[in-house]
């Protein structure tokens, strides 16, 4: 089989020749990055020769793809999301299965961290099963040195406001009634985080919008995904503190609400446990400057 390759500054993506039943194996990837990444990503999208000039066979493709194959369900056509490099990488997929008019979703996993996140997903979406927030999971494999697993898909655009709102706090809202069964003791009050709830792991679909992406779930203190997305996606995109200190300020009145809605009068110590959590992460990850505007920010607030 033949694929196009899409490739970025981080990762690259693989794709199928698709029909319009099965155009949504594009959404294995979503346009975040600089403008000239956009306007490559439309040209792909639109322009066959463009996809032309990136073929490659399947024998090619620098991955383990018939492995893979082997554990997607029979006859699947699959787009790969190859993921950042790292310890926490994994391949992601979206596939087609044309005799079923059949879609899903899918992750493998070989090294240690991407394993361990990986497991934990698929915990989260067990215990979450039921309660209309995430995909349902549908089969997984485990043997110990690679982890497979498949959800149904979730429908909808890539969803790019990085404005709060109602819709985005009632999601909110709705995860802080939640805690996992082993909560460990806190200070704080506790709910369940998705732990990267920025926009790029939402999906809209109509007016309603859809998590993907639950692998870093856990119980955390109350705010840490409302502060997350006030926060560390505006940084991720480029903000400064003072834009951060600003944005606090102008979102306050969300802020308020939310806290309110369990009884919290005052956020600050869940506000400082955010950053100082985030600090410490970015420090690790040696994230130098990342970890410089939380420093700031703790200063300042």
């Amino acid at each position: 089989m033949k694929y196009y390759r899409f490739k970025t500054f981080r990762t690259s993506y693989y794709f199928p020749k698709t029909d319009l039943r099965s155009r949504f194996l594009y959404g294995v990837y979503h346009p975040y990055g600089s403008l000239l990444v956009r306007l490559y990503w439309k040209m792909f999208m639109s322009c066959k020769w463009v996809r032309a000039l990136s073929s490659i066979d399947e024998s090619r493709l620098d991955f383990p793809y018939r492995k893979i194959m082997d554990m997607c369900p029979e006859n699947a056509l699959v787009s790969f999301n190859l993921g950042t490099p790292g310890d926490e990488q994994k391949i992601s997929m979206l596939g087609y299965i044309p005799e079923e008019n059949k879609s899903f979703f899918a992750k493998y996993s070989i090294k240690d961290k991407a394993k361990a996140l990986s497991r934990n997903e698929i915990r989260v979406l067990r215990e979450l099963e039921g309660k209309n927030l995430s995909p349902a999971l549908l089969n997984v494999k485990d043997n110990g040195e690679e982890v497979f697993f498949v959800t149904s898909r979730v429908c909808g655009r890539a969803y790019f406001s990085f404005d709060l709102s109602d819709q985005i706090l009632d999601i909110l809202i709705s995860l802080g009634s939640i805690k996992l069964e082993d909560d460990a003791t806190n200070e704080l009050e506790t709910c369940l985080s998705h732990g990267d709830f920025c926009p790029w792991n939402m999906l809209q679909d109509s007016t309603e919008i859809r998590l993907i992406d639950w692998e870093m779930a856990t119980n955390r203190p109350l705010g840490y995904d409302l502060f997350l997305f006030i926060i560390h996606t505006r940084l991720v995109m480029g903000a400064d503190e003072r834009r951060i200190l600003v944005l606090l300020k102008e979102n306050v009145d969300y802020i308020l609400k939310y806290f309110n809605e369990f009884n919290i009068s005052d956020y600050r110590p869940y506000l400082l446990f955010f950053l100082t959590t985030r600090l410490k992460s970015e420090k690790e990850k040696g994230n130098t400057q990342m970890a410089r505007c939380y420093q700031q920010i703790l200063l300042n607030i």
